[in-house]
């Protein structure tokens, strides 16, 4: 989690300090919105997208099984009580702050939506008249002004234009969702500057609009000028006047250097690179950890009481189900060599690996399998499922393949309850953690009831 965190801050500074490196100097305000609102979303989506890196083919086996399984009664096993986990405050602290932060942006909605005034339409649009006086500003579908700027049935053209472009182009829409993005990822300082850019450039945008239906920027510039005292304390609002002066009148004079088409191509590379250099690569290694067989005997009478009985006299099952049986004596590490997609060198891989290694992994599927969940008990059910294990050690990805429904469900939900609050070892190629693709076939056989003498 800790990475997927900072990925999401350095790629979210890195796109921000492309803007003021190259556009925000420039006067291609359309291009500027679109590219400081799909590269905030951009940052904070890809660290949670994969990869998928197909690679050799490699043997069925990473890890090699050597033990004789003896029998014994399926019975549950106590889960181990872990230390205290930090995570779990942190998660709470960081849910709390982003539900006030959520709460925040709809009271801000309710405040607008509550100031008095008295409502027309005016020139098509919604307006209300303000009984404060309160410099104009727009949210949404509606301008809002004093009064007194509604003078013999007329508003100001300049002011009235300048909030209705900001409408017609729906800038409230990009406050809204970067305000959003602000809740879920407060902890990065980047989305705050990247909410100060966007309101800014939309101010652009409306300046530029403004005069060129009127192009006089002298007078423009002194209306802005003398709304400036009239401020107010409304977030999610696109006001008139507003602190960053300064700029706005730089920008109303300024042009479009020789290279601005050239800096809008450019950025699509980096986006492609970023792309690739933030989200989670998963190598599709695929490793036939087998499980052994189980052989359960229906209505085995254990202790006076009635018991689902496993056993590992694989003599007893059909051939085809022996060639599907590991059985477990000892752990033994196996590495193997394999073609680094990345650079095309060859590279050392070690899968990814279950805490207390396959064996527990083998007895926790054991101990927890509920045989009642499965409709059918005569033959052999086989299922194969499928999860990733992260270069963090999460399981995550989960997938199941078999044709008994009911087996499947309840080896997923099996599988998962192995996985839960549990943090793998993880795959290392050439030393590095990366994603792993893991495969975990099962198999079950159940012998004919046998009859008492």
């Amino acid at each position: 989690m800790e990475t997927i965190l900072l990925k999401i801050i350095f790629c979210s500074g890195i796109f921000l300090g492309l803007y003021y490196l190259f556009l925000a100097k420039e006067k291609t305000l359309v291009f500027n919105r679109f590219y400081l609102l799909f590269s905030l979303l951009f940052s904070v989506a890809i660290p949670f997208l994969s990869i998928k890196t197909e690679t050799t083919e490699v043997p069925n086996s990473v890890l090699v099984f050597q033990q004789q399984m003896p029998e014994h009664n399926i019975t549950k096993i106590p889960a181990e009580q872990g230390s205290f986990n930090y995570s779990y405050i942190i998660a709470s602290v960081y849910s709390v702050i982003m539900l006030v932060l959520v709460l925040k942006l709809f009271l801000s909605i309710i405040k607008i939506k509550k100031l008095r005034g008295r409502k027309i339409i005016y020139k098509s649009r919604k307006t209300v008249l303000l009984y404060k006086d309160l410099a104009p500003f727009s949210f949404w579908n509606t301008i809002y002004l004093s009064e007194k700027y509604f003078r013999n049935n007329e508003i100001e053209n300049s002011i009235f234009l300048h909030e209705e472009i900001h409408i017609q182009q729906k800038h409230s829409l990009d406050v809204i969702v970067s305000e959003f993005v602000k809740a879920i990822v407060w902890f990065n300082p980047f989305v705050y500057l990247y909410h100060k850019a966007i309101v800014n450039n939309h101010e652009f945008i409306a300046d530029e609009e403004v005069l060129r239906k009127n192009n006089n920027v002298k007078q423009y510039q002194e209306l802005i000028l003398s709304e400036i005292l009239k401020q107010q304390n409304l977030s999610l609002i696109h006001q008139f006047n507003f602190n960053n002066t300064k700029k706005r009148f730089i920008m109303m004079t300024k042009k479009n250097s020789k290279f601005s088409n050239a800096k809008k191509m450019m950025m699509i590379p980096f986006f492609v690179i970023s792309g690739y250099a933030f989200s989670e690569k998963v190598y599709n290694v695929t490793t036939d950890n087998k499980a052994s067989e189980i052989k359960f005997s229906k209505k085995a009478r254990v202790n006076n009481s009635i018991e689902e009985k496993p056993t590992t006299n694989v003599e007893a099952l059909p051939k085809s189900a022996k060639q599907d049986t590991i059985p477990i004596k000892k752990n033994i590490e196996a590495k193997e060599n394999m073609q680094n997609v990345a650079n095309g060198e060859p590279g050392e891989m070690i899968p990814a690996e279950y805490p207390g290694g396959s064996a527990k992994l083998r007895n926790f599927i054991n101990g927890n399998f509920n045989i009642s969940e499965i409709k059918e008990d005569v033959g052999i059910l086989k299922t194969v499922i499928y999860f990733t294990v992260d270069d963090q050690g999460k399981v995550k990805n989960y997938n199941v393949k078999g044709e008994n429904a009911s087996f499947n469900n309840e080896a997923l939900r099996v599988a998962k309850l192995a996985c839960e609050n549990v943090t793998w070892k993880p795959a290392l190629l050439n030393g590095k953690p990366v994603g792993f693709q893991y495969k975990m076939p099962i198999t079950i056989a159940f012998a004919a009831e046998k009859k008492q003498k």
